[in-house]
């Protein structure tokens, strides 16, 4: 009996199974089929979000790209307004310092055609070594010519016998009784009184700004001019130019915001107007004081005769925009940041 039901069982077992090793199979390729369909569905889902996401990138750059050449657009014509802006700024200016040079010479002009004038020559040099009778003189003189340095913007005004000997002097400094030749030799003074005492004309002569010793050394130019009387040369005229006229037209920065500036460099580098922005080593006294040339790109074009905009690294190592010009030697800029 027990023999039987052993066999039995076993018989049982082995026909559960057979059976279980079909449904095992069966589960085990649907699981797979499963997995490979999950599997595909993953895969296709991927691609379909990359190509979405490609998508998206790509429309994203395109749209900044666009979005580029709008700005690059724009910033062409801010710079191209800066530049008309700028060109602007500085042909007015160049055109205030010119009329400001002309309007001065015509006044020496007239003073030079004026009979009260030429007679006033004639008598302080006939009266110089008087120096008691002579002294005198001068403040008679004053009420013809004191009001020259206001309504002109001048230092000082000089008269100045054939011989070069300054015999008039509004301001009465230690020039005054000087032989320009001699006693001023190297100053701005004699440079223009040399150019204009060997000229066969009667035209004004410029000297230009140096450090003037009877002055307090602050730099000063001059101009000088012959005078004739029938075509004879019986002496000469001439003022003082200080900066402070000057910084006055070139330190009017309306339209220029925070850190424009228009400025004046001579043939030597120098300063011949005040910087705005940096004061302490570009001011006129500082750069000959200090030997604080600007030899910028503007400078040094301008200086070949060139004229122009561009965008340059101004005398403070900033970038800048410059317009730049020459102008009586001098060279005129105005940059804008």
């Amino acid at each position: 009996m027990f023999k039987f039901n052993t066999l039995k069982n076993k018989f049982t077992s082995a026909f559960i199974l057979l059976g279980l090793i079909p449904a095992i199979i069966i589960s085990v390729i649907s699981t797979m089929n499963s997995s490979s369909d999950i599997s595909t569905k993953v895969y296709n889902q991927l691609t379909s979000i990359n190509q979405i996401k490609k998508q998206t990138v790509t429309k994203y750059f395109e749209e900044r790209k666009g979005d580029m050449g709008v700005l690059v657009n724009i910033a062409d014509t801010m710079q191209n307004q800066a530049f008309n802006q700028l060109n602007a700024i500085n042909t007015l200016k160049k055109k205030q310092i010119e009329d400001y040079f002309t309007n001065n010479n015509i006044q020496l002009e007239m003073l030079a055609n004026n009979s009260k004038l030429q007679n006033a020559i004639n008598v302080l040099t006939s009266e110089f070594s008087n120096k008691a009778k002579w002294r005198s003189l001068l403040d008679q003189y004053d009420t013809e010519y004191k009001a020259l340095l206001s309504n002109f913007g001048w230092y000082d005004f000089f008269i100045i016998s054939e011989r070069g000997t300054i015999i008039y002097s509004v301001t009465r400094e230690s020039d005054l009784g000087q032989k320009i030749s001699s006693d001023l030799k190297g100053s701005s003074f004699e440079k223009a009184f040399s150019l204009a005492s060997k000229s066969d004309s009667n035209e004004s002569h410029f000297g230009d700004f140096r450090p003037y010793p009877p002055s307090n050394n602050d730099p000063a130019a001059f101009a000088v001019k012959p005078v004739l009387v029938n075509g004879k040369r019986i002496g000469f005229i001439a003022y003082q130019q200080p900066i402070d006229k000057l910084n006055n037209i070139l330190g009017n920065r309306e339209g220029m915001g925070n850190t424009g500036e228009s400025y004046l460099v001579g043939q030597d580098n120098l300063m011949r107007s005040n910087s705005y922005l940096n004061p302490t080593q570009y001011s006129v006294a500082a750069s000959f004081a200090q030997g604080n040339t600007v030899k910028t790109t503007a400078v040094n074009s301008a200086l070949k005769g060139e004229k122009g905009i561009q965008v340059i690294m101004d005398y403070n190592d900033n970038s800048v925009v410059s317009n730049f010009g020459i102008i009586f030697n001098l060279i005129a800029a105005s940059d804008g940041q």
